[in-house]
């Protein structure tokens, strides 16, 4: 069993008055071994009888909540996972960080063929969803605080649309795992080593498509509670923010 995982995109919500922000990161390293230098000459492998078997799992692993940065460690959070702190991240109460995922690894059938070997893809498993999910509130609103539930019921209205997001994506993504992986041909290297990552990055980046729209469905679901007029009435819910009596003006980036 070879294996190959990579992190396909990161996500997040901003809390109330804060808006939605986003960034699909990929990373993916495409493992240049010995046999790469087959990769330009005519495929003399034998097509596959068989169809390669996919084990497809959603994953959804629930939130875990904090209670224990300050705003300033919010804001902090947003460097330390490599986001840029934009103007209207300067003020956020709370965020929902999400870590989404497409990892996959494979059983492979390596037979000889001329000078090299032809590596073919007998089964893949596939993770698609979250690996992660962090709700943040700031540490300035206590368990108990009405400031602290308004902003714990908004980050929880994002972990919602999140889940739902995913229950609602997942047989697409899967589908299009699935015609990538009726149309894989062996792979023809010089060395086996590695093949099987060199299969699955090729495959992971056919897939890139599908996980641009996954994150599009995020973006577009959230934003339509991340409004002036939902900030607004948040704010006039509570009277402790940040010792005014209404919580802090929101521009429109």
């Amino acid at each position: 069993m070879n294996r190959h995982a990579d992190i396909a995109g990161t996500a997040g919500q901003d809390a109330a008055m804060v808006g939605i922000w986003g960034v699909i990161l990929l990373v993916c390293a495409v493992l240049a071994g010995p046999g790469a230098a087959f990769a330009a000459a005519a495929n003399p492998c034998a097509p596959s009888r068989n169809a390669i078997t996919l084990d497809f799992t959603t994953k959804a692993s629930q939130p875990i909540y904090n209670n224990r940065l300050t705003i300033a460690g919010i804001r902090n959070l947003f460097a330390t996972r490599g986001q840029p702190l934009g103007e209207r991240h300067q003020k956020a109460l709370g965020v929902t960080y999400v870590e989404t995922m497409l990892s996959m690894q494979a059983a492979t059938r390596i037979k000889p063929q001329g000078r090299g070997f032809c590596v073919y893809l007998d089964r893949v498993e596939a993770d698609f969803g979250w690996d992660r999910m962090e709700v943040y509130v700031a540490s300035e609103y206590k368990p108990g605080s009405c400031e602290y539930r308004m902003v714990l019921d908004h980050e929880n209205q994002h972990v919602g649309i999140n889940q739902q997001a995913l229950r609602d994506s997942a047989p697409r993504v899967r589908a299009a795992l699935e015609a990538i992986l009726r149309d894989q041909a062996p792979v023809y290297v010089a060395s086996p080593d590695g093949a099987a990552d060199r299969a699955l990055t090729a495959i992971h980046g056919r897939m890139n498509g599908s996980l641009d729209a996954f994150q599009r469905i995020i973006a577009e679901r959230n934003g339509v509670i991340d409004t002036d007029s939902n900030y607004e009435a948040v704010s006039q819910m509570c009277e402790g923010w940040d010792g005014d009596k209404k919580a802090p003006p929101r521009k429109r980036p």
